[in-house]
């Protein structure tokens, strides 16, 4: 169990770290002369910066604990590696679909949403293929090694 929390806690820390890196991106991109957790709008739902800034620490955490959590989908071993994968998919696409309208990444919008959607099929789908490519690699790897023990 504690190396579980250890896990989720790291997870919580890489999310954290992932999203003020990508709001300090945006605020750069957006020539913001100071930092700011998310869009404008979203700053001004709350009665100060820093409340906005805290919020989106916890929404950032939670995007890093769904990503975390999401692989113990992986380790289930009567499924195979393709349900495994669509579950893995969907468990992830709505978890952070939800995080990413909380933190106001995107104006909810039907077209919006759609593009949020096409981008992350997109990463989601070459994720899976250099995973396997990787993982391909290390069973050609290990069946060559195999090989040559036993020669």
């Amino acid at each position: 169990m504690k190396a579980v929390m250890k896990y989720l806690w790291h997870n919580a820390l890489v999310g954290l770290c992932i999203g003020f890196s990508v709001a300090m991106f945006f605020s750069l991109i957006n020539g913001a002369h100071y930092w700011m957790p998310s869009s404008p709008e979203f700053v001004d739902r709350f009665s100060s910066p820093l409340m906005a800034a805290l919020v989106s620490m916890f929404l950032w955490m939670g995007m890093g604990l769904v990503f975390g959590a999401s692989n113990y989908i992986f380790n289930i071993e009567r499924w195979s590696i393709d349900r495994q994968s669509t579950v893995h998919f969907l468990v992830t696409y709505v978890g952070f679909s939800i995080l990413a309208i909380l933190a106001g990444w995107f104006k909810l919008n039907t077209v919006n949403f759609l593009v949020f959607s096409l981008i992350y099929v997109g990463y989601y789908l070459l994720g899976r293929t250099l995973h396997k490519r990787w993982a391909r690699q290390n069973v050609d790897d290990l069946n060559q090694k195999l090989q040559q023990i036993r020669r």
